[in-house]
C-alpha cells in the first residue's frame, strides 16, 4: 500500500522513525568508564554495610537498557582480599554473589530497587516481571 495522501504519509514516517527511536533506547549495553563506576558504586554502601567490611566486586554481567540496570557480581574486600564471610549475614555454605537491579532517575542519580546477597537461588528470575524492566537486561533468556 503506498499512502497518496501527503498528511498520511508524513503519519506514517512520523510512525516508522518513532517505532525505530523507541528500539534504540530500547537496546541493552554493557556500561563503562563512569556510567559503569556510578552503577557499583550505588550498591558498593549497602553491601558493605551488610557485610560491615568495604568490598569491591568482579563483574560478571552488567547491562544497561534505559532507565534499568543489572549487576551480577562475586564480592570480594579491597584489592582481591577475601571477605570474612563467617563474621557476615553470608555465613554458612551459600553463594558470594550480589544480584541488583537499579533505576536511573530523571536527575541521573543509579536507585536501588532490588539488590540480593549470597542468594541461594537465582532470586532476579522474576524481577523483570515484578517491576516491568526488560528481561534481556538479566541474561536469562
Amino acid at each position: 500500500m503506498i499512502a497518496k495522501s501527503p498528511m498520511l504519509r508524513t503519519a506514517l514516517a512520523t510512525a516508522a522513525f518513532s517505532l525505530s527511536a523507541l528500539g534504540a533506547l530500547a537496546e541493552t549495553v554493557t556500561p563503562t568508564g563512569a556510567e559503569r563506576k556510578a552503577i557499583l558504586d550505588a550498591i558498593r554502601a549497602p553491601i558493605a554495610q551488610d557485610l560491615g567490611q568495604p568490598v569491591e566486586f568482579v563483574v560478571k554481567r552488567i547491562a544497561v537498557t534505559a532507565p534499568w540496570a543489572f549487576v551480577m557480581a562475586d564480592v570480594q574486600g579491597p584489592g582481591g582480599t577475601a571477605i570474612e564471610w563467617e563474621k557476615t549475614v553470608c555465613s554458612g555454605d551459600v553463594s558470594h554473589l550480589t544480584g541488583a537491579l537499579l533505576k536511573k532517575s530523571d536527575e541521573g542519580a543509579w536507585n536501588v530497587e532490588e539488590l540480593v546477597l549470597c542468594p541461594t537461588d537465582v532470586a532476579w528470575a522474576t524481577w523483570a516481571e515484578d517491576h516491568q524492566a526488560p528481561a534481556e537486561l538479566f541474561g536469562l533468556e
